[in-house]
């Protein structure tokens, strides 16, 4: 996380890039508050309840990832 805000902060510096850098900014927000609800299950051994909707994590997971490479590049 600290290397995607680190990109998000070089690409603020663009007035183009602002906007996807907000963005992506805000989608890493919601990936931390997916892992922050998340991670009590396992901590407690709710495994299954923790892995339910790990496809679904995974997308949203995968996205952000994605994202912050673009904005890199």
């Amino acid at each position: 996380m600290e290397e995607i805000q680190e990109t998000v902060q070089k690409a603020s510096q663009y007035n183009e890039l602002k906007p996807y850098a907000h963005e992506l900014e805000n989608y890493t927000a919601l990936t931390q508050n997916v892992l922050e609800h998340l991670i009590p299950f396992a901590m407690r051994g709710e495994h299954e309840r923790f892995l339910a909707d790990a496809n679904i994590f995974m997308e949203l997971f995968s996205n952000l990832v994605i994202g912050w490479q673009w904005l890199k590049m």
